[in-house]
């Protein structure tokens, strides 16, 4: 999206109810263009990696869940790259 996403609300909806044990995000555009292996944006993440980052929750079954963006850091890219991205979100049981 356009800007800062602070307080954005994105709402994952499942067609039956699931178990879910983790949540998983990939933070930005961290990704290669499968076209011309370019990289749109180059990005540090705080562990140095850019792969999925799953975070552990207690067992919760739910056919709907609500991912809220609590913060979001400032572009590095000044105005012309002012988004906020998300490559990645995972739900999964384990």
């Amino acid at each position: 999206m356009e800007g800062d996403g602070t307080g954005t609300t994105l709402r994952f909806t499942f067609g039956q109810v699931q178990q879910i044990t983790e949540v998983g995000l990939v933070n930005g555009v961290a990704k290669v263009d499968p076209h011309d292996g370019a990289d749109p944006v180059t990005q540090r993440l705080v562990d140095g990696t850019r792969d999925l980052q799953l975070l552990a929750v207690p067992p919760v079954s739910a056919r709907e869940v609500t991912l809220t963006i609590g913060e979001a850091t400032r572009s590095g890219g000044g105005s012309r790259y002012d988004r906020t991205a998300l490559s990645e979100v995972r739900f999964a049981q384990r």
